[in-house]
């Protein structure tokens, strides 16, 4: 199951919320999306499925949308949190 497009948008939203910071969102890339999936996986809140589905609304943003190679870093990345890029949970 794919995740919905609403879904998509509101970790869109978060994401570019949480990393702006009067940055452009072209000015954005690997390191503000670790620093952000970092941020909820520190947030005690934010459940393993939660962040799994954050990382595949910001690869999809970022490889389908605007044509940005992340797949290989965020698997890395993804395994050194513990987090495989195919969540179990919902989505």
């Amino acid at each position: 199951m794919g995740i919905s497009i609403i879904k998509f948008f509101i970790w869109g939203r978060q994401f570019f919320n949480a990393e702006l910071h009067g940055r452009r969102r072209r000015g954005l890339g690997l390191p503000d999306i670790s620093h952000f999936l970092d941020s909820l996986a520190s947030n005690q809140s934010a459940e393993a499925w939660q962040i799994a589905q954050a990382e595949k609304a910001l690869f999809i943003y970022y490889e389908q949308f605007r044509g940005v190679k992340l797949v290989d870093s965020m698997q890395e990345q993804a395994e050194g949190r513990g987090i495989s890029m195919i969540s179990n949970g919902p989505v």
